[in-house]
């Protein structure tokens, strides 16, 4: 199914809903349940996604691979609901998601180096040495 095939589409069932957006069908319910997205039901009860939830859909789901959190999906659906500048949210966002990154990864670097350098400093005491150091303590 093409992203020109699914915009013809005037609904848009679950299944197709999640082959398209690779979310599962859980997920389209949380986002339901949490106000993210409005879905229309049909008689036999069955979700149908229109043309604004399956805009917010895509919204979500590039957002959600990106790691951003639900407040900041949130913040981006509201610019686009609101006549604001979603591209400029979601940009705003995924800058402030990749300085989180780095951040972490800085962190998480300095850890690696303090175990590197750690390690050659246990190996040379001896065995003994550490026995007796635990009965101490």
């Amino acid at each position: 199914m093409t992203r020109q095939m699914i915009g013809s589409f005037t609904r848009m069932g679950i299944g197709e809903a999640v082959q398209f957006y690779g979310l599962t069908p859980r997920a389209l319910r949380f986002y339901e349940e949490r106000g993210l997205i409005d879905v229309a039901r049909d008689a036999r009860n069955q979700r149908w996604y229109d043309v604004v939830a399956r805009r917010r859909l895509a919204w979500i789901s590039r957002l959600r691979t990106a790691g951003l959190s639900l407040e900041n999906i949130q913040a981006v659906l509201r610019a686009d609901e609101e006549g604001g500048d979603p591209v400029h949210c979601a940009s705003r966002q995924l800058e402030l998601r990749h300085k989180q990154l780095e951040d972490e990864l800085e962190r998480v670097v300095g850890q690696l180096n303090a175990l590197q350098s750690t390690r050659p400093k246990v190996a040379v005491v001896p065995a003994g040495e550490l026995r007796a150091n635990r009965a101490v303590s």
